[in-house]
């Protein structure tokens, strides 16, 4: 029998940067507690079947600055387009650190 060693992966992380003059207050407290905003979402009708994965073990890293606010995960469980739809933040918003245009990014390892 042959046995390998070494790392393997099979997660994905996504990113994503907004601008905060491109969303209201509102979305930027949203996104920062998007677990919480995500339960009282998943109580209403028509959001039943989103947010399968938002218990506080899934929240991403968000961070905020003067002017952008951004987030990070590096095992893309929950799902934060299923918020930005929820809450009204378009895709056209989002970008990557180097200006790409992005939608959310993720990237699969």
């Amino acid at each position: 029998m042959n046995v390998r060693q070494g790392f393997v992966s099979n997660s994905s992380s996504s990113s994503f940067i907004i601008n905060k003059s491109d969303i209201t207050e509102k979305q930027v407290y949203q996104i920062k507690n998007h677990i919480g905003v995500s339960n009282q979402l998943k109580k209403k009708s028509g959001f039943e079947n989103l947010f399968q994965f938002n218990d506080p073990g899934e929240a991403w890293d968000i961070h905020e600055t003067e002017d952008t606010i951004s987030g990070y995960t590096p095992m893309d469980n929950f799902q934060m387009n299923e918020l930005f739809e929820a809450i009204g933040v378009s895709r056209d918003v989002c970008q990557l650190p180097a200006g790409l245009a992005c939608g959310l990014v993720t990237s699969r390892l």
